[in-house]
This record gives C-alpha cells, sequence and structure tokens, in this order.
C-alpha cells in the first residue's frame, strides 16, 4: 500500500492538507523574508534591526514532500505537530497585525502612536507571556487578582474594568479626558516600580550562578560606585566576571514602549514600535546610555539607509565603557514583560552559567518551573507586569481621591456664598 498513490479517502485527504500546508508555509516565509529586509538603522552606526517577526516557523526541512517521507528507503523523521501548527500560528500572528494596522488607520483620536501595532510587537516580544505560565505555587509565584486582572486587559488591548473604569468615567464626566484602555494611568504611575521589581529579580538570579557577590547599586551613594562608572550610578554589577577579567556593569530599562501620539524621539532616533521590537525605546536608550560617535554626510540620520549626519552624544556610561573597558550590557524590558535582544542573550548567560553552579530555591510544586530558565522567566516577567499593575493602579486611586477633593471643594464654595466658582478635578 502506498500512501502517495493509494486512493482511499483519507490517503487523498492526507495529501491534500500536507500540501497545502506547504504551501502555506511558504507564503509566510516570503512575508517574513521581506520584514528582514527593512532594517531599522540605528544612529550609533553599529545597530540595525529587522522588522520583527516571531521565531519557530518551522523549515523546509522540518516540513520535507512527502515523497521524501514515503520513499521507502529515507531516514528523514515525519515532521512534528508543533511544528506543522507553528504554520497555522504565524498566519495567525500576521492577520493579528494586519488588523492592528487597519484599527491604528481608523483611530484618529487615540493618545497613544499607532497603538494596537505597537501593542502586537510588545506583547510578542521574548519573556513577554512567562508570566501566564506561572502557576500559584509558592507565594513569591502568587499575582494579587486586581493586577492580575489590569495586565490581562492591558495585554490583550480591552478595556480596563472595575475601579479603573468606574474612577475613568468619574473624570470624564468633569471634563478630564482619561481613556478607557488604562494608558492614562500607566502614564501618571510612578516609573521607578516596574524596575526597582525587576531589578531585584536580575540580581537575585545573578547572584544564584555567581562566584562573586551581586553589587546592586544605590543611586543616593553615587561615590560608592564610581569604581564601576564615574557620572552615572549602575543598576547591578558583577566585579570581574566580564570578558578577560573586568567589571560587568550592567543597566536596567523598564519602559512602556506604548509612547504617546505626539512624541518626538532625540535627534537621530526613529519611532517605530509598531514594526520593530523595542522600535520605539532601544534607540534612544543605546544614545543615552551608550553615547553616539559624530558622523558626517549629505542631510539627516536615516534611518532606513544607514547613512546621513549624527552629532556626537556621550553616554551615561561613557566612562565604563571607554574608560574603565567594562563589560556593559544595556538590558530593555517592556511594561508586558518582554526582554530586549541584549536582554535575552545576558539571561541565556546566566542559564548557561548555572549549569556549573546554581543556588536557586526552587519552592514551587509546579515541575515545569523547577529549572533555571523557566523559573527565573517567571518570576522577571511577573515582577514587571505586576509593579506596572501596582504602579497604575496606585494611579487610579489617586485620580478618585482628586476626584473626591474636587467635589468636597464644590460643596463648600456653594455653602461659601464668597467663594468663586469652584475648578475642575484636578488629575
Amino acid at each position: 500500500m502506498n500512501p502517495l498513490t493509494h486512493p482511499a479517502e483519507w490517503f487523498v485527504e492526507l495529501r491534500e492538507a500536507y500540501t497545502e500546508l506547504q504551501q502555506r508555509r511558504k507564503r509566510v516565509a516570503g512575508i517574513y523574508q521581506g520584514f528582514a529586509s527593512e532594517l531599522s538603522h540605528y544612529c550609533d552606526g553599529e545597530t540595525a534591526r529587522p522588522r520583527f517577526r516571531p521565531k519557530d516557523l518551522a523549515t523546509p526541512k522540518q516540513v520535507p514532500p512527502l515523497t521524501a517521507l514515503f520513499d521507502g528507503a529515507s531516514d528523514i523523521k515525519p515532521p512534528q505537530q508543533r511544528q506543522l501548527v507553528s504554520i497555522v500560528h504565524h498566519e495567525e500572528w500576521l492577520e493579528w497585525v494586519r488588523e492592528a494596522a487597519m484599527l491604528d488607520a481608523k483611530e484618529v483620536d487615540s493618545t497613544r502612536r499607532r497603538r494596537e501595532a505597537t501593542r502586537t510587537i510588545e506583547v510578542s516580544q521574548p519573556m513577554a507571556g512567562a508570566w501566564l505560565r506561572m502557576l500559584p505555587t509558592c507565594p513569591t509565584k502568587r499575582i494579587r487578582t486586581d493586577e492580575y486582572r489590569w495586565e490581562l486587559q492591558r495585554r490583550s488591548g480591552l478595556y480596563v474594568t472595575g475601579p479603573p473604569a468606574e474612577v475613568a468615567k468619574l473624570a470624564r464626566r468633569r471634563g478630564v479626558p482619561i481613556d478607557y484602555l488604562g494608558d492614562h494611568f500607566t502614564s501618571k504611575g510612578d516609573r521607578k516600580v516596574p524596575h526597582d521589581d525587576s531589578m531585584r529579580v536580575w540580581h537575585d538570579m545573578a547572584q544564584a550562578s555567581a562566584t562573586t557577590a551581586v553589587v546592586m547599586g544605590d543611586k543616593s551613594k553615587p561615590e560608592e560606585y564610581a569604581m564601576y562608572n564615574r557620572g552615572h550610578t549602575l543598576d547591578l554589577g558583577e566585579p570581574r566576571q566580564g570578558k578577560g577579567g573586568c567589571d560587568r556593569v550592567i543597566e536596567l530599562k523598564a519602559y512602556n514602549g506604548l509612547v504617546a501620539a505626539d512624541a518626538s524621539p532625540p535627534p537621530g532616533c526613529t519611532l517605530r514600535g509598531d514594526t520593530h521590537a523595542f522600535g520605539n525605546t532601544e534607540e534612544s536608550l543605546i544614545r543615552a546610555n551608550k553615547g553616539v560617535r559624530a558622523r558626517g554626510g549629505a542631510g539627516r540620520w536615516s534611518s532606513a539607509s544607514g547613512t546621513g549626519r549624527v552629532e556626537a552624544h556621550q553616554g551615561a556610561y561613557h566612562d565604563a565603557i571607554y574608560v574603565k573597558r567594562n563589560e556593559f550590557w544595556l538590558v530593555i524590558m517592556n511594561v508586558f514583560g518582554g526582554l530586549n535582544a541584549e536582554g535575552v542573550r545576558l539571561f541565556k548567560l546566566y542559564k548557561d552559567r548555572a549549569k556549573r553552579l546554581d543556588r536557586t530555591e526552587y519552592v514551587a510544586s509546579d515541575s515545569a518551573a523547577r529549572k533555571f530558565a523557566p523559573h527565573w522567566a517567571q518570576l522577571l516577567s511577573a515582577a514587571i507586569v505586576t509593579g506596572d499593575a501596582r504602579r497604575s493602579l496606585r494611579a487610579v486611586d489617586k485620580v478618585r481621591d482628586d476626584c473626591v477633593r474636587a467635589d468636597a471643594g464644590r460643596v463648600l464654595a456653594d455653602l461659601s456664598p464668597a467663594a468663586g466658582p469652584p475648578g475642575p478635578c484636578g488629575v
């Protein structure tokens, strides 16, 4: 019985469905090939990022022709189910990107620049979904219900519900245009909370496999950390753990990639977060921390061609990189838990180092998370998103308090004939 020629109905269906999947994989791969040519050249002159696309699309070798599988002499393994399913998943992701761009084109009054397309890219970054796989099996892996709801709605692009929605209605009735997607509350929250929470996780993760004490910088005492970098206090430092025995200096950034609609980038930088990973934050942060050299050229810097004039800018870590010759890492996280390429490389460095020494206390009963990479990926992702949720919900409380005080002021004004008209709700 030859599956390639047998007339049985289910053999015919198998051949047709498999051939169709191969064609669909080719179409997706062709689109991704076009993405690879859409480079965004950063003003540092060294970094170029292709348009973002998720990984793990099945390769032609993983989905070979049926003739190669059933010729009777081939040793090629049949494709695994996850490899076949990856084709469908990538098709759906591309459709999601297309629909998000269409929605942005209709939302002319949005307070965020190409919000839905940018959100699509942000939540597709490495580790952005790790917190969703975290089971509440121990205190360190439990998330409050209100914080979980907030982040799930933000990740999914839904209107916020509960107290945030009620407070938004309360403020809008008083003439304050607060959106129902939570962007206003996130932008008004304390920006340090996601950064500080994730920095503690990075510190503990690094310390779990380090042979020396990992230093956590204190910006109130810059003189104590000038040995690593003068002029700006580092976030984390690992003495003599860099290449050649130099110090490893790490700067952590937790940024919201959903920038304001009227945002303008620093000189030489571009906003491309709706198509490129960390396209609204990474280039400007490289300029601010690593610095850029002056380069001549005709006209302004073009991120599309990688040519043009660039003005010199000294980065915050100029001393660490060019004077002390330390090993510098710029780790960028978005508020959805995603990690930039340099952060992924540092995470893998710690993962590989943990094969030799690992002091991690695996307290969770979840067997899938009793390994270094999934354990710390879940904690790191959760630290960022819960930190973002806490600071945003605190901003909700502040707006509610402001509205209550404004209402109290109106009551007092009504009772006092000499008083002038009350002001609007201060938010």
